[in-house]
């Protein structure tokens, strides 16, 4: 396989040679009268009647495994899964999930009481409301379904003490064990409703 010897002189072409005896020659002849230094050559070899630059020749990366590393990657590896088993971190990962579940809780406590709020906000509407027909009407009576609530309310009033906390320490005191339905949208609004012909927008909620 013949091969072409191509000499560069700072980037430039200066010669082609057909062996690498005759390049080198040419390049220590030309070192030895001070033409230039070797260190501003440089040979690119071609395959002859070719484009091939054997220099140019793509090497594949070699691969240096470094047992050192591989061994220290290895023990690391090891340590971590014995702690994952450790009392240590288990008391950790226990003290998280506890964390966040007071958290949790701390939220749905947050969003009860504000629903609760909404709650007594329009049990307050309905008792200035049944209060103001009790006026108009001597034999009004109370829905049922508010039986509970309207006595507190009319108590705390003449107490002058009326409050959301008030009315809920007062409430819990005489609520129903199973209470659910006087948390939800009551339908004796609506009756009153369709029979006083007046005006109630709300929904009760838990």
């Amino acid at each position: 396989m013949s091969k072409a010897f191509v000499l560069y002189l700072n980037d430039n072409l200066i010669g082609i040679f057909d062996n690498d005896n005759a390049i080198n020659n040419f390049i220590e002849g030309g070192i030895q009268n001070k033409f230039f230094n070797k260190e501003n050559t440089r040979i690119d070899t071609f395959i002859m009647n070719s484009c091939y630059n054997i220099n140019q020749k793509e090497k594949k990366p070699v691969i240096v495994i470094d047992k050192e590393k591989k061994e220290r990657e290895e023990e690391l590896e090891k340590k971590k899964k014995e702690y994952y088993k450790s009392e240590e971190y288990l008391k950790i990962a226990q003290d998280k999930i506890d964390l966040v579940s007071q958290i949790n809780k701390i939220k749905y406590d947050k969003k009860l009481m504000i629903e609760k709020n909404k709650l007594y906000n329009e049990d307050l509407r309905l008792f200035e409301l049944f209060t103001k027909e009790k006026i108009k009407d001597i034999n009004f009576v109370i829905p049922p379904l508010f039986a509970l609530k309207y006595p507190i309310f009319e108590k705390l009033t003449l107490e002058n003490t009326l409050s959301f906390d008030n009315f809920l320490e007062e409430y819990e005191k005489v609520k129903p064990e199973n209470n659910y339905d006087m948390f939800t949208s009551n339908s004796y609004e609506q009756k009153f409703k369709s029979n006083k012909s007046f005006e109630m927008e709300f929904e009760l909620q838990i």
